[in-house]
């Protein structure tokens, strides 16, 4: 389902901007904005006992931590649970049960009990567009018909794939000031190569292309060490699932969600991975 053994230790440190104040590089973890749109779209108390959190990103875990009665956080990768098991304030972690596992198999006694599930990115990790529609499936049989799913996902606007060398356009900006090396950073792996790297059969975008193409971009001079580094920061060696919005939203309405997309302004990947509400069509009813 998920292809967690291409997140090594090395790929999760490298998101770590700073050890000592315990915070990550934003675009590849979900900055101040983006936790405050997740807060925003959270179900009204007192719907708030049960969360599920999938993967381990500490500031969407805190977030739930600081929200709900009990929180469980799912994740099949050691390394993850490794590095990030304390990255929650200390006098909540005893509502917190962290699980090494399968997002597909979730424990079977939580199942239609839970007020929301959070992802960030998860369902980027599928395999493919089927195995997306699966997990979207499973998250639902989680929740209870109030129920809701919040997530973060990389989805590119109509007519996004086709555009030719979208890094030279990020290089651009950010030699005029208009992107922060973050946006610079995480721009370059999700949305610099799509041209080449991302293929529109199966919408998996080839981040192992995409850093080979950066190297050799940075050996022949056309990116500076700087920006390399900044490119390195959210360096992955797998494939990520990104649909265009047509297919995401038909992938959700398969798997029997009605969803809203919380597009939010001010950073350049917004455009591209924005939030999303769901809700279980069968709460309608």
């Amino acid at each position: 389902m998920s292809q967690a053994q291409d997140w090594d230790r090395g790929t999760l440190q490298r998101r770590i901007a700073d050890p000592a104040s315990r915070r990550r590089w934003a675009g590849g973890s979900p900055d101040t904005l983006e936790i405050e749109g997740y807060a925003a779209l959270m179900p009204p108390a007192p719907r708030r006992r049960l969360a599920v959190v999938l993967g381990m990103t500490p500031e969407v875990r805190t977030l739930a931590l600081n929200a709900f009665d009990r929180v469980i956080s799912i994740d099949r990768s050691v390394e993850a649970h490794a590095i990030y098991a304390d990255w929650v304030p200390a006098d909540a972690r005893h509502r917190e049960q962290r699980i090494i596992g399968d997002w597909s198999a979730p424990p079977p006694e939580i199942l239609g009990c839970v007020d929301a599930v959070f992802g960030g990115g998860v369902l980027g990790n599928c395999a493919d567009g089927a195995a997306a529609i699966e997990l979207l499936r499973i998250i639902r049989t989680m929740i209870h018909n109030a129920g809701t799913m919040i997530t973060r996902h990389a989805c590119y606007p109509d007519g996004f794939a086709g555009m030719r060398h979208r890094w030279e356009d990020l290089l651009a900006a950010f030699g005029r000031g208009d992107i922060s090396d973050e946006e610079l950073g995480f721009g370059l792996r999700l949305a610099g190569h799509v041209d080449v790297a991302w293929d529109d059969g199966s919408c998996l975008l080839d981040c192992g292309m995409v850093y080979r193409r950066l190297d050799a971009m940075a050996a022949d001079g056309t990116l500076s060490p700087e920006i390399w580094a900044f490119a390195r920061r959210y360096q992955f060696a797998g494939m990520n699932w990104i649909p265009d919005e047509s297919r995401w939203q038909q992938a959700l309405t398969q798997a029997g969600w009605r969803a809203q997309r919380h597009e939010l302004t001010g950073r350049e990947w917004y455009r591209y991975y924005p939030l999303y509400s769901c809700q279980p069509v069968q709460a309608d009813a």
